[in-house]
């Protein structure tokens, strides 16, 4: 029998800004991720298309460090 070897899960993370206000109801987290290919027309944040942009973030980590915020934050936005 072989070991399998788990492989993690990552995230290209462009940024991330808390508290904010502006991206939905209460305080909020906004995280913008890399790495869309819809390519749509009026698009408002063409740099984040390139899937090789950002920084990439083990999964694991990014919920420790979004379970570790404020306790007052309502919600989370992604982009």
């Amino acid at each position: 029998m072989t070991a399998m070897t788990a492989k993690t899960a990552m995230l290209r993370m462009a940024r991330m800004a808390h508290p904010i206000r502006s991206l939905g109801p209460g305080l909020r987290v906004g995280l913008w991720l890399t790495g869309c290919a819809r390519a749509c027309p009026a698009c408002i944040s063409p740099e984040l298309a390139d899937r090789n942009a950002g920084d990439p973030v083990p999964v694991d980590l990014l919920r420790t460090k979004l379970a570790g915020l404020a306790p007052e934050l309502s919600g989370l936005t992604v982009s």
